[in-house]
């Protein structure tokens, strides 16, 4: 039976995660506005090709706001990740390590997934750590969970409490 006592902790965005939505955003608002403005300057079927894609870019810049990573919750059984609409969970028990390291996405490549619009969030693959499955809106402020497949990396508002967390609900061996 899962326990009922959970622990929440935030995702606060960093210094580099703002900057880059922040450039991002005006980047799409600028190409989508250009496209609109053509849109309706040019002549028929380019038109309608510039006026959808100058759309499309605009309604997904909000759309793009369900790769933010909301927080994260340890219960008695799982790491659970909220971001977007959805939440990702990893059991406890899979668990062989868990420690707080600072930058642990320098050096990696991103092979499928978000580089920065409101989060670091997918696959990616580094040196150091092999497969990474990033859940990251602090690239400062990270700790590594190490999963027998691969490691997951997340950045919680307070790194030293949530890897202390997942000790105690691990039974306080440390990771």
């Amino acid at each position: 039976m899962e326990e009922t006592m959970s622990q929440h902790f935030s995702a606060p965005m960093g210094k580099t995660t703002i900057q880059m939505t922040v450039i991002a955003s005006i980047v799409l608002l600028f190409v989508g506005g250009l496209q609109l403005a053509f849109g309706f300057k040019a002549a028929g079927n380019v038109r309608r090709i510039l006026l959808c894609v100058g759309s499309l870019i605009l309604v997904c810049l909000p759309a793009s706001f369900l790769l933010k990573v909301r927080g994260y919750e340890i219960t008695g059984s799982h790491v659970l990740v909220h971001y977007g609409l959805s939440t990702t969970s990893f059991p406890l028990a899979d668990i062989q390590r868990v420690a707080r390291q600072p930058n642990a996405l320098r050096g990696s490549t991103r092979t499928a997934g978000n580089g920065g619009l409101w989060s670091f969030l997918g696959w990616f693959s580094n040196r150091e750590l092999g497969t990474v499955r990033a859940y990251v809106s602090d690239l400062e402020r990270t700790v590594v969970i190490n999963l027998p497949e691969y490691a997951v990396v997340v950045s919680p508002s307070d790194p030293d409490q949530f890897v202390k967390a997942i000790q105690k609900h691990k039974g306080g061996a440390p990771g």
